[in-house]
């Protein structure tokens, strides 16, 4: 899977760097709008990001991080898993659940744009008062790829470099790069070497590429009751029988690690439900 990535990654960039055109403004908005509109508002879309990390500095250290995480999402509902971690964010609450240590925190949170996790939207809302004087931008349209390009022109931004790839018609991106710079920290360094060593930005870039795009037949993921029960009786939330011995931590609501397969109400009486 990680050779085809880098396939797919190397083409898509060989591909449009020949072809780049200058932008009109208006154009680039729209359709970075429309890319971004795919996770805001899609149902029943499933694929996976494998995000890289990478760094250096003046001195030759060199950095490297990747981390692959597998989503869905239906509107504004999002799953997604990383590892041993895995988090839900249904229409009434949102999970956090830690298979290592077995514990699953639980919250009633308002649910947030799903397209605000992704750094699309932070790019955008970032950059939107400097795309004519701060950025050299670059828009190709093929039959089979779109991408957009953004090169700083000045220092004070917070991005060198923008890219996004991604399908036309569809707007599923295929590869989102972001490089960005910042001040070497020079408080550990010894001023008889800062004297002799010209000390350049730190350098940073993030590649998140998307892949095994699908579509669930079923949404039973966002399903709260594959969770927590609540105990009508008790008046408080419990693991579900998957997580019977996960350590529930909840946000302002009473909880329980009693196995739920054991009796919820006495014999002959059940309560009235609870709003």
């Amino acid at each position: 899977m990680r050779k085809n990535m880098l396939i797919l990654l190397c083409c898509a960039i060989s591909c449009f760097s020949a072809t780049a055109q200058p932008a009109n403004l208006d154009s680039v908005k729209t359709e970075l709008y429309l890319v971004n509109k795919v996770f805001d508002s899609s149902r029943y879309l499933a694929f996976d990001v494998i995000y890289r990390m990478k760094s250096d500095t003046s001195f030759g250290k060199f950095g490297q991080d990747e981390m692959a995480v597998s989503y869905i999402i239906n509107n504004k509902n999002l799953y997604y898993r990383t590892g041993e971690e895995e988090f839900v964010q249904t229409d009434s609450f949102s999970y956090s659940i830690y298979h290592d240590d077995r514990t699953i925190i639980m919250s009633r949170e308002e649910p947030l744009l799903v397209g605000n996790r992704f750094p699309l939207r932070e790019f955008l809302d970032s950059i939107i008062t400097w795309y004519d004087t701060a950025y050299s931008i670059r828009l190709t349209q093929t039959d089979t790829m779109h991408a957009i390009s953004f090169v700083a022109l000045i220092d004070s931004v917070p991005y060198s470099r923008f890219a996004i790839y991604y399908r036309p018609g569809s707007y599923l991106p295929t590869a989102i790069e972001m490089e960005t710079r910042e001040a070497f920290d020079r408080g550990d360094i010894p001023d008889t070497l800062l004297a002799k060593v010209s000390l350049k930005p730190v350098k940073r870039k993030l590649t998140m590429s998307f892949l095994n795009y699908t579509f669930p037949n079923t949404l039973e993921v966002f399903d709260d009751s594959k969770y927590v029960i609540y105990d009508r009786f008790r008046r408080h939330y419990q693991v579900a029988a998957k997580y019977r011995d996960y350590e529930l931590i909840t946000n302002n609501m009473e909880t329980s690690r009693r196995s739920p397969n054991a009796e919820m109400y006495p014999e002959g009486t059940e309560p009235e439900p609870i709003d």
